[in-house]
């Protein structure tokens, strides 16, 4: 034989030798997962996600799995059509964690509770939410702030085109775009305030984390009807009531002086 010969089967002898060794290695690292054995209580086929939820009893321990309709299939708990196989129930079935599908859990945001309040007692009022306070927040303005921005939008009956143009007025000092019912023009955030806020009280940040009642009448934030005193008992707009108090007409002078 010559040497090149003895040389090549050296080589492919060692490479078969290796490739049992790993394999003989690659068996133990296979055989390390423990599988979870229990008794079938109940297989439900879930179509949505196209899952298998399979409920077992662990040493005593209900213990609810989710696997593949692959997996399922393979442990022969449903058939090709996906049909449970119900004689299965009471039996005992092992499932490795490697197969097992965890559940997502949805994940429930914590909203901040006085952006979340504001966001509750405006609700309704355009197309004010959560997100867009928490928005608006996040640029910088304070929540009493926003909260009365949404009182005037609320005011001048705008929409969130106003509300926002508010905001950014607020925050840069220009209200150039910003035009009162009077058709003036506001100089700075507490003129805007006065002039639009006037007679109202509840316009502030306490007030809605209070629960307070919002302005009846948001379009000019006056009553119809002065505060205590009847529709039929206003005066006539000269600033007198019909009748001196304690003097009925019959009663009146005529302007001479004399009784």
């Amino acid at each position: 034989m010559s040497k090149t010969k003895i040389y090549f089967s050296l080589i492919l002898g060692l490479a078969v030798l290796f490739a049992q060794v790993g394999v003989a290695n690659a068996a133990p690292a296979l055989q390390e997962e423990i599988p979870i054995t229990g008794t079938i209580q109940s297989i439900v086929v879930d179509t949505d996600t196209s899952t298998v939820v399979v409920t077992l009893l662990v040493e005593g321990v209900s213990q609810t799995l989710r696997i593949s309709v692959e997996t399922a299939i393979s442990l022969g708990l449903i058939d090709e059509e996906w049909v449970v196989d119900e004689s299965l129930f009471g039996t005992d079935v092992d499932i490795y964690p490697s197969t097992i599908i965890p559940d997502e859990t949805p994940v429930v945001e914590k909203q901040h509770p006085v952006g979340a309040k504001i966001a509750e007692f405006f609700a309704g009022f355009f197309d004010v939410d959560y997100e867009m306070i928490m928005s608006s927040h996040s640029d910088g303005l304070g929540f009493g702030v926003i909260t009365q921005a949404l009182w005037i939008t609320q005011k001048l009956g705008g929409d969130d085109t106003v509300f926002q143009t508010i905001l950014d007025a607020k925050k840069t000092g220009d209200y150039s775009l910003i035009v009162l019912p009077d058709g003036t023009v506001p100089q700075n955030w507490g003129q805007l305030k006065k002039t639009v806020l006037k007679g109202d009280d509840n316009n502030s940040l306490g007030d809605v984390m209070s629960d307070k009642t919002k302005p009846e009448n948001p379009g000019n934030g006056k009553p119809e009807t002065p505060p205590g005193q009847d529709k039929d008992k206003q005066n006539n707009g000269n600033g007198k009531p019909e009748n001196p108090p304690g003097q009925t007409k019959d009663k009146q002078n005529n302007g001479n002086g004399k009784k």
